[in-house]
């Protein structure tokens, strides 16, 4: 699987004001999943294509979008939207 590019995933979060949407806008590039994808939905565990490779990419393109960095204890519990967003939450970036 080709994994974008995180530039690709800065061009589409350019224009993007909504942190949520931008979030998921994130999700959606990286793990090439449709743009309606309910974020609900998106967990490691239900991705099929998210492996480890996936895994560092997201992370690096969610700490470059929202100019942040995540402590290494966190990168593990990254394995939905919903955490990624609970995190983001708890450094009043969402």
């Amino acid at each position: 699987m080709s994994v974008p590019p995180l530039r690709a995933v800065r061009q589409f979060e350019l224009v993007m004001k909504d942190p949520t949407q931008k979030l998921l806008t994130v999700f959606t590039t990286v793990l090439t999943l449709p743009s309606q994808t309910d974020p609900s939905g998106i967990r490691r565990s239900a991705v099929v294509a998210w492996d480890s490779l996936v895994q560092i990419t997201l992370i690096s393109a969610i700490e470059e979008e929202f100019n942040v960095m995540f402590d290494a204890d966190e990168y593990g519990t990254i394995t939905s939207f919903e955490r990624a967003a609970e995190l983001l939450k708890k450094r009043g970036l969402l």
